[in-house]
């Protein structure tokens, strides 16, 4: 056991190991310093920081034991989740906003309506144009034309 608490310190601090044997092997985690655990894996160990649940990969090389963080795929998927959450937010937002600026539709008697009341100016203009041609043509004596 002080074999195992001592390569754990060694562990912990990223110091070498060469005074000490390599680990025995061990068949379950193994309690260290209740923060982390060990537990074989393929020749090297685990360390499981319980605090956290990150994963560290440890072996020996060169005499000394190096520890190495494995990758959480988990932590880029809650950022991306987190991400995207985001992007939905902003985007339902600005849906709403622009919701709020469109005018209400019209019903179909409402733009008959509106239809009529261009129309009609439509024409009073027409007829005052028309109307003040054929005054300048009559003050200019060219009345043949009108």
């Amino acid at each position: 056991m002080r074999i195992v608490v001592a390569t754990l310190a060694a562990l912990v601090a990223g110091a070498a190991v060469a005074a000490e044997p390599a680990p025995p092997p061990v068949d379950g985690p193994v309690a260290a310093e209740d923060n982390f655990a060990i537990a074989p894996a393929e020749g090297r160990h685990l360390k499981i920081d319980r605090r956290d649940g990150r994963i560290s990969l440890c072996e020996e090389k060169a005499g000394a034991w190096r520890c190495s963080l494995v990758p959480d795929d988990r932590d880029a998927y809650e950022g991306e989740i987190a991400a995207l959450k985001k992007r939905v937010a902003d985007l339902e937002a600005e849906v709403a906003a622009l919701r709020a600026e469109r005018r209400p539709p019209a019903d179909a008697a409402d733009e008959e309506k509106r239809l009529d009341e261009f129309l009609d100016f439509s024409d009073k203009a027409f007829r005052r144009f028309f109307g003040m041609v054929r005054e300048m043509r009559r003050e200019f004596g060219d009345e043949s034309r009108i």
